[in-house]
């Protein structure tokens, strides 16, 4: 099971950020379930941070460097065999998050 450490400080939007977190665990539970850190042996978990829904932020957590390397490199896979299904539905070309580019 992947632990989710929780930062998030919103009031009025936590059910509809809870929704949103626990379809990010499913998606991404059996791919990173299945990693762990050869050295420390521990899986990833994800970090979730923010004010409102509109600001939340999703992140790894992991013990070391290449843990989070390998984590980070698995999630291409997944969008490569399902596709992006929000994609699809749209016409809107996929920009990046100018915070992510900003990191």
């Amino acid at each position: 099971m992947i632990e989710v450490k929780w930062e998030y400080e919103g009031l009025y939007e936590r059910p509809a950020v809870q929704a949103v977190v626990e379809r990010v665990v499913r998606r991404l539970q059996h791919v990173l379930g299945k990693i762990s850190c050869p050295v420390h042996r521990r899986i990833p978990g994800l970090l979730v941070r923010g004010h409102t829904l509109s600001t939340l932020d999703i992140g790894f957590v992991t013990c070391c460097q290449t843990l989070l390397e390998e984590a980070t490199n698995r999630i291409p896979d997944i969008r490569q065999r399902r596709g992006n299904r929000s994609r699809r539905k749209s016409n809107v070309p996929y920009a990046p998050d100018r915070r992510q580019l900003l990191r």
